[in-house]
């Protein structure tokens, strides 16, 4: 199964929160798809297809977030892992990917 670069972000939540521990594509009344794979194999893929590597995560709700964004900026991807799972789902993707440097410290605004 390949990483669908459709989505439907309500749907990949639900699956994210209700801990999915297995790969699914589910395909509501609009066509768009949510896309769950091996961590490893969404990865891949994403390294493969996109030149995306892993710019940053987090935790939210006990579930591992993170941010593949695509070397040129074209695109970004995030995905999310239930804990112990093995499985990733993808909950968001897009374009033009800009990435901003903090301020400085101190710096106020």
């Amino acid at each position: 199964m390949k990483l669908t670069r459709c989505i439907t972000f309500g749907v990949a939540l639900l699956l994210a929160a209700c801990g999915a521990v297995t790969p699914a594509v589910v395909a509501p009344a609009r066509a768009q798809h949510v896309a769950c794979l091996p961590t490893a194999e969404a990865d891949a893929q994403l390294r493969a297809q996109y030149g995306a590597a892993p710019a940053g995560y987090g935790l939210s709700g006990g579930r591992l977030t993170v941010l593949y964004p695509a070397r040129d900026g074209s695109t970004w991807t995030v995905l999310v892992t239930a804990p112990g799972s093995g499985i990733s789902c993808m909950v968001a993707a897009g374009e033009h990917w800009e990435a901003i440097e903090p301020p400085p410290e101190g710096d106020p605004s």
